[in-house]
């Protein structure tokens, strides 16, 4: 027949019963350790879904900007240069003729957006999140700068920037996005 004390140990002649389960303090212990675990996790995960969302804004900020170059700097090309080719004050505007229309088209930066103002007096909007715009004539010695003085090559600058998930996204980081346009029938 077994001890019914069997289960019980005798140390300096109190009685303590064999330990059989985890004690509060050890629960409370591990679940602190846990939740310590569950919360790095999380903060690694946070950190890199805001970075992929940053980058995909920048993809799309990158994208639009060089459609909108690309747009600007195709039309730009079929300028009559025989006639007016203007570059506006503050050099964030130009306004220019196509051979086969009357009237001029120009594109204007307003805030944040380009602005492009049809012949027939229709206004377009080419694209968004534009922080800079500028247009200049390149000169014979390098030099940029409004007035033309016989100059067929214009200089188009564009910039754009975005807010991601509380981060601004800036395209392209190192200064804005440089275009030189020879205008055609000189």
């Amino acid at each position: 027949m077994k001890n019914p004390l069997s289960h019980i140990f005798f140390l300096k002649g109190k009685r303590i019963p064999k330990p059989s389960g985890l004690t509060l303090v050890e629960i409370l212990i591990a679940t602190a350790l846990f939740l310590l675990l569950i919360t790095g996790v999380f903060a690694v995960l946070n950190v890199a879904d805001m970075s992929w969302h940053s980058d995909m804004g920048l993809v799309d900020l990158q994208q639009e900007a060089r459609h909108i170059m690309d747009g600007m700097t195709r039309e730009i090309r079929q300028a009559d240069p025989s006639r007016d080719v203007t570059i506006g004050a503050g050099g964030n505007s130009l306004q220019f003729y196509i051979a086969s229309y009357t009237d001029p088209i120009s594109y204007t930066l307003i805030n944040g957006q380009l602005i492009r103002q049809h012949p027939n007096g229709v206004s377009k909007v080419l694209g968004n999140d534009v922080s800079s715009l500028g247009f200049c004539w390149l000169q014979s010695n390098g030099a940029c700068q409004a007035a033309r003085n016989n100059s067929y090559t214009l200089q188009v600058s564009l910039q754009a920037t975005k807010t991601v998930r509380q981060r601004v996204v800036v395209f392209p980081s190192a200064g804005p996005l440089i275009e030189e346009v020879k205008l055609r029938n000189e």
